[in-house]
Formats: C-alpha cells, sequence, structure tokens
C-alpha cells in the first residue's frame, strides 16, 4: 500500500509540473496517480488544472466536484470552483461556489471578498 501511495504521489507531482507546458501529458500522469489512489484530492486538483489548460471548462469542473465529493468537508475545492467560473464570466455560479467554500471555511478573508464580489482583483 505505501508503494501504491508513493508512486501516485510521484505521478501527481509530475503532473503538476507538466500542467503549463503540456496539459495533455499532465492528464496522463494524473490519471495514473489516480488509478493508484483516487482519493488523493490534489491529483483531482492537478486533473482540473490540465483540463482547464486545455480549455475543457466542464471537465476541469467535474474533477473539483470529485474532490468535493470526497472531501465533503474541505473548502478548498469549491474555492477552486469559483476561479473558473469568474474566467467564464459565470459570476452567479463563481459567487456560489465561494460561499459555499466562506461556510466551510469562515476564517478565510479573501473567500469573503470573492464571495461578496467574485470579478475583484486582489487589492481592488
Amino acid at each position: 500500500m505505501v508503494g501504491r501511495s508513493t508512486l501516485a504521489d510521484h505521478y501527481r507531482s509530475q503532473a503538476e509540473e507538466t500542467v503549463a507546458s503540456d496539459p495533455a501529458r499532465a492528464l496522463q500522469q494524473v490519471g495514473d496517480s489516480l488509478d493508484l489512489n483516487a482519493d488523493a484530492v490534489t491529483a483531482w486538483y492537478a486533473k482540473s488544472a490540465a483540463y482547464a489548460r486545455l480549455g475543457r471548462y466542464q471537465s476541469a469542473r467535474a474533477a473539483l466536484l470529485e474532490a468535493a465529493r470526497r472531501e465533503p468537508h474541505n473548502y478548498v475545492p469549491w474555492a477552486l470552483l469559483g476561479d473558473p467560473a469568474v474566467r467564464h464570466g459565470e459570476f452567479r455560479e463563481a459567487r456560489r461556489e465561494y460561499r459555499r467554500a466562506l461556510r466551510l471555511n469562515p476564517r478565510e478573508g479573501s473567500l469573503a471578498r470573492l464571495a461578496e464580489n467574485p470579478s475583484a482583483r486582489p487589492g481592488d
């Protein structure tokens, strides 16, 4: 089991390093990681990032929703779901995602600002 986990982490790490330069390759690497450990939410984040780089918004969103399903009390997937929604001009959806993240982590000040105004840039 430890070997599988270590190998899964290795593939995920490779995917994170590759995502900006070769998102298609990153998808293969993160797929290998998830084959070994489908419960690692960080691998689902990497998968989402690769899909986002490829312009596949719905697939990126689906990967983050899977991360949220696997760790329902984790605010990070919900916060991350707001970001691509903003990039696609879906501010109502972004606000909903940021608010859900804020309910899970009310101490995160940046989430409060984003939940109020998803189109705000840091420092605005």
